[in-house]
């Protein structure tokens, strides 16, 4: 009697009947959605502003009228990744040439993002209320709703980072389905790589992070090589293309040249040298241009080491900077104080999730690695806000361990109970 008099007054306490697990995290969703579409109509943007945006729209027009990814018509590039001028260019055959088809869009791809982020903080924590508080603080941040109301792959891309890491997570689990599970994974990681091909060095480490994971190196040798498939049928047709357009091997762009000799060179401040100051170098091939920047770059380190490394604080403090562009310096915005305060405080929660959840670190390894791994690139190139913006909905993920326990459980609702005693691993 005792028991059932308890379990009796449990159930009224805890209220009406729990919701779909599914619904909370489609909350924060949708205002993200809310949030970045309500940007873009009050900035009321009308046209261009920043480089990346010329560039990407003058490739996506010139894929529609010359049936090339080129800069001038006949002349193959390889300059960039093809993925988000080749989206643009679809946008634009279906719905006419309209920026704010592609932001609505690209709005969609951020609540979709962090519908998967609050889902990934559930599986990482094991805590509900982690999971929503990854998803809400990834819904909100200004950085990820101001960048959606750019011409700028971020959007795009951190939805296939999102996948990717949710394929990685169900991965470590050692479904039955693994070989399908760790293809598709492959598949994403590919298209990822033809939007941006920052993350292909990481395909070295999955071996790695999968036995400390797993525990067993032939798993995670096997699950590395079905990942390779995956990514391999994706980019090869692009590398394919780049080697008959160039008679070079290019996997996907050439410009990790001009972008560490940007960052690297007497006159570098932790951020990227202008266009306007770079020598152009008229008559040689992009390839060959991109090589000559690297070996500018490289030359310049070895002459110079100290400078090299005295750089790298900057470096990594612009990368952090909510307001550094990649070659303008910082913005002018009002309320600029407030921002930088509220940053500060934000990567304060970040750096205490992490100690929170050393004790863990195997179940965290991956958050970890797609925090640090941006950052640790833009040390050795060079640094800006947007250049770590992939790290932001990571981040969301520890800053949320430190948040949920403060938060009085009944503003959560039943659901919210499960996983609560302890948030932080």
């Amino acid at each position: 009697m005792a028991s059932r008099s308890h379990l009796s007054a449990a159930a009224q306490h805890s209220g009406p009947r729990a919701w779909p697990g599914w619904v909370f995290p489609a909350i924060p969703a949708g205002v993200a959605l809310a949030a970045r579409l309500g940007y873009v109509l009050v900035a009321g943007r009308s046209g261009l502003a920043w480089g990346d945006e010329f560039v990407y729209d003058q490739l996506a027009q010139n894929i529609l009228r010359h049936g090339c990814f080129c800069f001038v018509a006949g002349e193959e590039s390889v300059l960039r990744p093809p993925l988000y001028p080749a989206v643009l260019a679809l946008i634009f055959a279906v719905f006419g040439h309209s920026y704010v088809v592609v932001l609505g869009l690209q709005a969609i791809a951020g609540a979709v993002s962090t519908y998967l982020f609050a889902i990934i903080g559930e599986q990482v924590s094991g805590s509900p209320r982690v999971g929503m508080l990854t998803g809400w603080l990834s819904a909100v941040n200004p950085l990820l709703v101001y960048t959606s109301s750019l011409l700028y792959s971020e959007s795009f891309y951190l939805l296939l980072l999102a996948l990717i890491t949710y394929g990685l997570l169900r991965l470590a689990s050692y479904p039955r389905n693994w070989p399908v599970v760790a293809i598709t994974t492959g598949l994403i990681w590919g298209l990822s790589l033809l939007m941006r091909p920052n993350l292909f060095p990481l395909i070295f480490a999955l071996p790695l992070w999968g036995w400390l994971v797993l525990g067993k190196l032939r798993r995670a040798i096997a699950i590395t090589a079905c990942v390779g498939v995956g990514m391999v049928l994706t980019v090869l047709p692009w590398s394919v293309r780049n080697l008959e357009v160039t008679g070079q091997l290019v996997l996907v762009s050439a410009n990790a040249g001009l972008n560490m000799w940007q960052g690297n060179n007497p006159e570098a401040d932790g951020g990227g040298l202008p266009l306007e100051r770079v020598d152009p170098l008229r008559g040689l091939s992009e390839v060959e241009r991109d090589n000559r920047y690297m070996q500018w770059a490289l030359d310049w380190i070895r002459s110079d080491p100290k400078g090299f490394i005295s750089l790298v604080p900057l470096k990594v403090l612009k990368t952090l900077s909510p307001l550094e562009t990649a070659t303008r310096g910082s913005m002018a915005v009002p309320f600029a104080p407030v921002i930088m305060t509220g940053f500060g405080l934000y990567y304060g929660l970040t750096a205490w999730g992490m100690i929170a959840t050393r004790r863990r670190w195997r179940k965290w390894l991956l958050i970890h690695a797609f925090i640090a791994y941006p950052i640790l690139v833009a040390a050795v190139f060079h640094g800006s806000t947007r250049y770590g913006l992939i790290a932001q909905p990571f981040m969301s993920i520890f800053a949320a361990t430190i948040i949920s326990p403060l938060i009085p459980r009944h503003l959560f609702g039943r659901m919210m109970l499960r996983g609560t005693a302890s948030d932080i691993h």
